[in-house]
């Protein structure tokens, strides 16, 4: 497993931006199967987790794979494209928020097991709220209701599957890290 896991970290950069495409494009397929309020918010979206992964071990330099799988993802809904891509940039800032906030606390605290852990913690609630709000304004303005109808209950639904999605998620990497230091 370890050499599994080595290995993919070493991948060539062209791999890699299409490792990270498909791979936020499956996990966004998965997690569009457990829609329940419209068939764009989720209350699991563990995309949000490996999009923050992929930037946190391979470079902030990839979020425009993360743009590209995010836009794919939300292209299969039955919503217009420019709100598809709408999504798809608040599931991008959310990624590179993600990785800045996880930086920013964690060379605050530094850098120990338990500064990664809360460093993951501050990412997990703070990141989801860009792209909570990004998702959940463009699909309230198509909405016929309304704007504010449905706000709401899209706002916290998508905040919740995201904040999930990167609590299910995100600390493999940190104990990844902490293993293979240890190993």
């Amino acid at each position: 497993m370890k050499r599994i896991l080595q290995n993919l970290i070493h991948i060539d950069s062209p791999k890699r931006f299409g490792l990270c495409v498909l791979s936020y494009f499956v996990f966004g397929i998965l997690g569009l199967q457990l829609t329940l309020i419209n068939k764009t918010s989720s209350p699991i979206w563990p995309a949000s987790g490996l999009a923050i992964v992929l930037l946190t071990a391979w470079g902030k330099q990839y979020w425009r794979a993360i743009l590209i799988g995010a836009f794919a993802v939300n292209l299969t809904t039955p919503v217009p494209w420019w709100t598809a891509f709408a999504i798809g940039i608040g599931n991008t800032a959310e990624a590179v928020i993600g990785y800045h906030i996880y930086f920013y606390f964690l060379f605050r605290w530094r850098k120990s097991f338990d500064a990664r852990l809360r460093s993951a913690a501050v990412t997990s609630i703070l990141a989801p709220l860009s792209s909570a709000l990004v998702g959940s304004t463009a699909v309230s303005l198509l909405s016929q209701k309304g704007f504010l109808d449905g706000f709401w209950e899209i706002f916290s639904t998508w905040w919740v599957g995201d904040f999930i999605g990167i609590l299910l998620i995100f600390p493999f990497l940190i104990f990844y890290r902490e293993w293979n230091q240890n190993w």
